[in-house]
């Protein structure tokens, strides 16, 4: 297995006023990998949150997070994407999502 790259990164979670309910980051595939997945882990949140692995509006993946839990697996197929989103929304203001041994492997 050839993997791209890894990483730990934090994504705080949204403020939920006006139009800020959710927090977004995108990452381009390079030709010839196929899969994306990483280890998340919630980081000070007081409710649910809701992680999405989106292609522009189409959902590819998605995982509830609850406070407290253990850090989940997740992964997503990403062959026919050259871009690939992680969103989170989160019930509540504060705290955020961790993500650990991110990749792209091919």
């Amino acid at each position: 297995m050839k993997v791209r790259s890894a990483s730990v990164f934090d994504l705080a979670c949204a403020t939920n006023s006006d139009r800020d309910l959710e927090r977004a980051v995108q990452f381009q595939v390079p030709r010839g990998y196929s899969a994306f997945r990483t280890r998340v882990v919630p980081s000070g949140i007081t409710d649910t949150a809701q992680l999405d692995v989106r292609d522009d509006s189409v959902i590819l993946t998605s995982l509830r997070i609850d406070p407290g839990q253990p850090g989940r697996e997740v992964s997503s197929d990403v062959a026919s994407h050259s871009v690939f989103e992680l969103r989170i929304t989160c019930a509540r203001p504060g705290g955020g999502v961790t993500f650990s041994n991110a990749v792209l492997t091919r």
